[in-house]
C-alpha cells in the first residue's frame, strides 16, 4: 500500500500453522517486495517472532525516527499497544 510517491507500506502477512516452514511467507513477501521496487523505502511491521524472515529479505529495524512516515510511526504504536505480540518497525531501503 502507498505512503506517499517515495514509500510504501507492506501489510500484514499470515500462514496457516499447517502450512509454515513451507518458504510459502518467504515466497509471498518477496513477491510483494519485488511488486514495490518502485518506491525508495518500503517499511512493515511484522511480529518480533518473525523477524528473521524480513531481515532474511533486506529489511532491517528503523533507527530513526525521522525517516518514518507519521502515519507508519502511529500504527506502530497502535499495533503494539493492542496487540499480544510485539510489533516491530522494519524498513527495506
Amino acid at each position: 500500500m502507498p505512503v506517499n510517491a517515495d514509500c510504501a507500506e507492506l501489510g500484514g502477512i499470515y500462514v496457516l500453522p499447517e502450512f509454515r516452514g513451507l518458504g510459502i511467507g518467504t515466497e509471498i513477501v518477496s513477491y510483494l517486495v519485488r511488486q514495490g521496487m518502485t518506491y525508495k523505502k518500503i517499511f512493515c511491521l511484522p511480529f518480533a517472532h518473525v523477524e528473521h524472515l524480513y531481515v532474511g529479505l533486506g529489511f532491517r529495524r528503523c533507527e530513526q525516527a525521522e525517516e518514518v512516515p507519521q502515519e507508519i510511526q502511529r500504527k506502530h504504536r497502535w499495533c503494539n499497544s493492542h496487540y499480544v505480540h510485539r510489533t516491530l518497525l522494519l524498513v527495506r531501503p
